[in-house]
Formats: C-alpha cells, structure tokens, sequence
C-alpha cells in the first residue's frame, strides 16, 4: 500500500488504496481477495468538526483526474531503488573523505595564509 489511508469521522463515500509491486514478477489480485484490513478507533470524545461535505462525499467512483493521475505515476523498481542506494553510499562515502582531509588541510592552509600576512606585514 502506498499510503496509510485515514478515513475522517463523517465521511461517506468509496475508499480508494494506491497499490505498488516492488516485485519484478506480476502479481494477480483475485477478484473479492481481501488485500488490506480497515482499524477503527473509539474515540474519547465527538469530534469537533466532523468530515466537511464536498466533491469526495458520497462519491459512487473514483473520479477521473484521480485516474488520469493515477496513469502518469512511474516509479522505481526495487533493482533500480537498490542501485540509487549503492550509489548513494558510495557518494556518501566520498564525501566523508573529502571532510576527512579538508579537516587537516583547512588548518594549514590558514596558518599559511597567516604566516604570509606576517611576513609581508613585517617587511613593510
């Protein structure tokens, strides 16, 4: 599931669940399957202001731009996603050299530039 899906207190009308398979395999959904469960929580008190009446109340379908967005999502594969990863931990890893040496490098640098500011400054 690709959200945790929260159903407001008042709201009436079809719950749509964003799916995603990671898998490079097809996977088959039978029809009537359940493939997701619904928790409901009591409450400790009325809620103060219940779900507001709008175009997703009592709605009897998935309404088309939901669908027609639905139809342009790419995304990754898990193949995919676990190479950014690697190169991520490889960039990262650079990085963390790249700190490690401007570490000493800085303070040199500096006490150079000092000593350069010294000098001239006595030579004047």
């Amino acid at each position: 599931m690709l959200t945790g899906l929260q159903i407001d207190p008042g709201f009436e009308g079809v719950l749509v669940v964003g799916l995603y398979n990671a898998s490079p395999r097809s996977l088959t959904l039978e029809y009537l399957a359940p493939f997701c469960t619904v928790e409901f929580l009591r409450l400790a008190r009325p809620v103060q202001t219940s779900f507001r009446p709008g175009e997703e109340q009592k709605q009897e379908n998935i309404p088309r731009a939901d669908k027609d967005y639905l139809r342009t999502l790419e995304t990754k594969s898990l193949s995919e996603m676990s190479e950014s990863l690697r190169k991520l931990t490889v960039d990262v890893g650079s990085l963390a050299n790249s700190v490690k040496i401007m570490q000493w490098l800085v303070p040199i640098i500096v006490a150079v530039g000092m000593a350069v500011v010294g000098i001239m400054t006595k030579l004047k």
